[in-house]
């Protein structure tokens, strides 16, 4: 049955909505219905929204993406918190930048539209869950400075759409990856830029291996390494042949100077015969 006019309109916003709810929220909600229901229908309620750089704000609070109205009439965007959020708890906690392959057990394990993000909150994988194998999907910023990781060939063959890989989506590119494409992805960010991301304390106790390190290297070093060993190489190289070059003579044994000796009195013979014919 399509409802239309305001029930219908009603009934999106609350599909909208419900889209943020992750399934373990759905069935804490489910549990206490009237609770929520009741509290729902007061005319005002306390309500915290972080603001400021949302998407570094995403890696950091869970919530609902919203627009909101202040007191001067502007409207802003922000994100919603839930209805137990607690802003002491919540800001006490402190957060940790690790090399991405680090975090690859929190990002396998971690639940349905969560997200990690570099610290500055540019670059974002969020676990999707999706239909068709879209497990997580990559967001990177759709500019020039980010070109070189969204045009990536070997991120494009591991996502899910090898022949168009990155979409644009507004001012993002999107890519969605299947779970068995995610470790080969973190590896190749580990590898090539060394990408760190933003885990929260708890999350970092949890998940993070304290004892194993990383070996990190960017491409940047991979090429001065190799650019350095062939300037090595040629070096030696040069030193070989100018040594070669510049040898010392090797003086001539007693058998050459009776040769030399010999070849001068012969020329000194024929130059007197010389003399003798033209007089």
């Amino acid at each position: 049955l399509t409802l239309s006019g305001e029930p219908g309109k009603k009934l999106l916003e609350i599909m909208g909505a419900s889209s943020y709810i992750q399934r373990s929220e759905q069935e804490k909600i489910f549990d206490n219905w009237e609770y929520y229901t009741r509290s729902s229908n007061v005319n005002r309620r306390k309500a915290f929204i972080v603001t400021g750089n949302i998407l570094q704000a995403f890696s950091k609070f869970g919530g609902k993406l919203i627009s909101f109205t202040t007191k001067d009439g502007s409207i802003r965007k922000g994100i919603l918190q839930p209805e137990n959020f607690d802003p002491q708890k919540n800001l006490k906690q402190g957060f940790v930048n690790v090399p991405i392959g680090k975090a690859y057990n929190y990002i396998m394990q971690m639940g349905e539209d969560a997200t990690v993000s570099t610290p500055d909150g540019k670059i974002m994988i969020n676990h999707y869950a999706g239909h068709s194998d879209n497990d997580y999907f990559m967001s990177i910023p759709a500019n020039k400075n980010f070109k070189d990781i969204f045009e990536d060939a070997k991120i494009i063959k591991l996502c899910n759409n090898i022949r168009d890989g990155f979409e644009k989506r507004s001012d993002k590119m999107i890519a969605y990856f299947s779970n068995s494409s995610i470790k080969p992805l973190v590896e190749h960010l580990q590898e090539k830029y060394n990408f760190a991301v933003m885990l929260s304390e708890n999350v970092y106790n949890e998940f993070v291996d304290k004892k194993k390190s990383i070996s990190v290297k960017t491409d940047v070093q991979s090429r001065a390494e190799k650019t350095y060993q062939k300037d090595k190489e040629n070096f030696e190289a040069r030193l070989q042949s100018q040594s070669k070059v510049v040898s010392a003579p090797v003086p001539p044994t007693d058998n050459e100077k009776l040769k030399l000796l010999k070849l001068k009195m012969k020329m000194k013979a024929k130059a007197l015969q010389l003399v003798s014919l033209n007089e």
